[in-house]
């Protein structure tokens, strides 16, 4: 057979774009996702325009079965093998055979489905649905689709689903008493054997001090007993909130195996797959957020819910704390956040105590967590610097330096690359050469003062000049003796008079 069109042309309302590699003409409708082919003769076929396929008629093919043609059009013509051809469409020779012998008999309709374009046995007929809109606008009016069934059966003798009647309806535009969906239906998901194998983690905002002001509680929970392991209150969810939780957790159990959370861009970026050279080598698809990146250095798992159902052990503990807590912080007379945060770590082994369940296994998941001191530089937000010239880092539109021992300035190789920290308490260091130092900003004066400083060295360091004295025999001091040029004498030509 004859390969007719190299390209595929996608129809839009844009105008014409190439579809793809396949070697047929298809236009490809914009209202049901699928491609047209004109139905030619089996024996020479030529391109034919758009109201010329529309005129006779449309052979609908799909993108899957038309890149099937230019294989089964190679593969009659005898520039592939049935073995090349089961590879191009991932099919075995003998399904390659068949689609074969049946195209060589009725061409291209034999990659179209037998029922394709049919209507199915079991579809209402035209007259039922619309006695149907006409009982629901008339007699059955008001009532829910599954009464209207009732009423349909017991009054009509007809038997018709309620979801068909709900789509009846909405087709006609007829609104229904209850369209809503039935709830979805899920596998209650077994907890956690061991304590600190799975912590679920997550934020709610809630008038929670009870004076008309939204404020978010961030919270972690042990999935294997329900322990509350930590509670912090911000005035928004953010990440300090979550460093603090992670913080707590540390501090008083130790390192987890994994934390559930939702999708929040605090936990996973949105980025896609936008990562950087590190995140390749590291072989990450996506890149580390700042929590991320603090759960990779710890060794922590990060696992993404893919429902709040899904974590519907802290989402319980919510609306327990929303019925609680707030008359607890009353009670106690707390009205600050910073109050509150100082009786949350109390509250929280309270509530633990309270509702917490022994786990299946003894074991503790929790591992040993760092010292304090290095905490502090793991919970934190990172930024990438290059260091310029006089071991001095621009970040945030300013300069900055780095002290060593005793205040000093710490000296930098110039194009070196640092972290830039930003720690809990608000203070900044950098992380160079797996050394931690404190980043402090140079004020304007000190830039000037090191400025002249340097300016000063380098006129103290630089040679004074000397009078070049030359030497005795320098041509300079020989005396002055013109030559004499003779003169040349003139040419004489004789003239011819003629």
């Amino acid at each position: 057979m004859e390969s007719l069109i190299k390209t595929i042309t996608q129809k839009t309302a844009l105008g014409n774009y190439v579809f793809g590699p396949c070697r047929r003409t298809v236009i490809k409708s914009s209202l049901c996702g699928t491609e047209k082919m004109s139905p030619l003769s089996i024996g020479r076929r030529k391109i034919v325009d758009n109201e010329a396929m529309k005129n006779l008629g449309d052979l609908k093919l799909s993108v899957k079965e038309a890149r099937r043609v230019y294989v089964l059009e190679k593969l009659c013509s005898g520039e592939k093998t049935n073995q090349e051809a089961a590879q191009d469409l991932k099919l075995s020779v003998r399904q390659i055979q068949r689609i074969k012998q049946a195209f060589r008999l009725k061409a291209h309709e034999a990659l179209v489905h037998g029922n394709k374009g049919r209507k199915p046995v079991h579809a209402l007929s035209e007259e039922l649905k619309n006695l149907i809109a006409q009982k629901a606008e008339g007699d059955y009016k008001g009532t829910s689709c599954q009464h209207m069934a009732e009423l349909l059966e017991r009054e009509e003798s007809i038997k018709v689903s309620a979801k068909s009647i709900l789509r009846i309806m909405k087709e006609r535009g007829t609104e229904s008493v209850c369209s809503h969906k039935a709830p979805r239906k899920r596998l209650r998901r077994a907890r956690r054997p061991r304590l600190g194998e799975l912590l679920q983690i997550d934020a709610s905002p809630f008038d929670w001090l009870s004076n008309e002001t939204m404020l978010s509680l961030h919270g972690a929970i042990d999935d294997a007993t329900g322990t509350v392991v930590a509670l912090w209150l911000e005035e928004t969810e953010r990440l300090d909130g979550y460093f603090h939780v992670l913080r707590l957790t540390l501090e008083n159990y130790g390192i987890p195996q994994a934390i559930y959370s939702d999708a929040h861009t605090i936990f996973f970026s949105p980025l896609g797959a936008k990562t950087s050279l590190e995140d390749d080598f590291e072989g990450r698809s996506v890149p580390l957020t700042q929590f991320g990146k603090a759960l990779d250095t710890l060794g922590i798992q990060a696992i993404k819910a893919g429902s709040p159902q899904a974590k519907g052990r802290i989402e319980r503990l919510w609306r327990t704390l929303q019925l609680r807590l707030p008359v607890e912080l009353r009670l106690a007379g707390i009205t600050t956040i910073e109050e509150a945060n100082i009786f949350l770590t109390k509250f929280a082994k309270e509530l633990s105590e309270r509702f917490g369940v022994v786990p299946s296994s003894a074991e503790n998941a929790f591992l040993p967590a760092p010292s304090g001191d290095i905490l502090r530089y793991v919970l934190c937000t990172r930024e990438n610097r290059v260091v310029a010239g006089g071991s001095v880092i621009s970040w945030k539109s300013k300069k900055w330096m780095a002290e060593g021992k005793g205040g000093n300035k710490k000296l930098l190789r110039k194009g070196a690359k640092v972290e830039v920290l930003t720690l809990l308490d608000k203070s900044f260091a950098i992380a160079y050469a797996g050394e931690f130092y404190p980043l402090r900003e140079i004020a304007e004066n000190e830039r000037l003062e090191a400025a002249q400083k340097k300016e000063a060295t380098k006129v103290a360091a630089a040679p004074k000049s000397k009078a070049h004295i030359p030497a005795k025999d320098h041509p300079w001091r020989r005396g002055f003796s013109p030559k004499v040029v003779s003169a040349k004498p003139a040419l004489q030509t004789d003239a011819v008079v003629g």
